[in-house]
């Protein structure tokens, strides 16, 4: 039996994998370069989200009136998202956590009050980015980020679901009750 010749010259060179295009809408982690790399995703996701905050609010204070539901109040928000961009620039597993769970409860609140008009594709995207900061954190700090995502996805969407069967259940019935007082009204005229 005859043995097959080895190629040397290919031993010596890594093989490296192509990654997809849309890689960085969930990253692969393996090592702490990776790792890094998606903290810092989320890092820059969570300083976006104090810039745009941080400009609405002052453009709201200056015109005084809420834009997209933005108001001078919001400054705070901007401030609080300053310190959680820094810390998880830091590898902050917590922070990271935190400004994941905040914008969601953010997001879902500025849906319930304004309903689901407008952009969803930018939202979803920093929430990604979100996701990526806290996988890589996790990484970095020796955690299981699995079960923890898991959880923080289970009760930002009961929360979610919640408040979208409130408002469907009490916007009803505010309207029918609108619509008698429209008809009472009416009909002492």
């Amino acid at each position: 039996m005859e043995t097959p010749k080895i190629d040397h010259s290919a031993i010596g060179s890594p093989i490296k994998s192509r990654q997809s295009k849309l890689a960085w809408l969930w990253p692969v982690i393996t090592n702490e370069e990776e790792a890094r790399k998606a903290a810092r995703s989320g890092g820059y996701a969570a300083a976006f989200i104090a810039l745009c905050t941080g400009v609405f609010s002052l453009v709201a204070i200056v015109n005084k009136q809420p834009i997209a539901g933005i108001n001078g109040l919001s400054l705070i928000d901007a401030a609080l998202f300053t310190v959680i961009a820094w810390k998880i620039f830091k590898f902050s597993f917590l922070c990271a956590v935190f400004g994941l769970l905040l914008e969601c409860v953010e997001l879902f609140w500025r849906w319930y009050k304004n309903g689901l008009n407008g952009n969803i594709v930018v939202p979803a995207l920093v929430i990604l980015a979100l996701i990526a900061g806290v996988r890589g954190t996790a990484f970095l700090h020796k955690r299981d980020c699995n079960r923890l995502l898991a959880t923080i996805l289970v009760i930002v969407f009961s929360v979610f679901f919640s408040m979208y069967v409130y408002r469907s259940t009490h916007t009803g019935l505010d309207r029918n009750q609108q619509k008698l007082l429209d008809e009472l009204h009416d009909s002492e005229q």
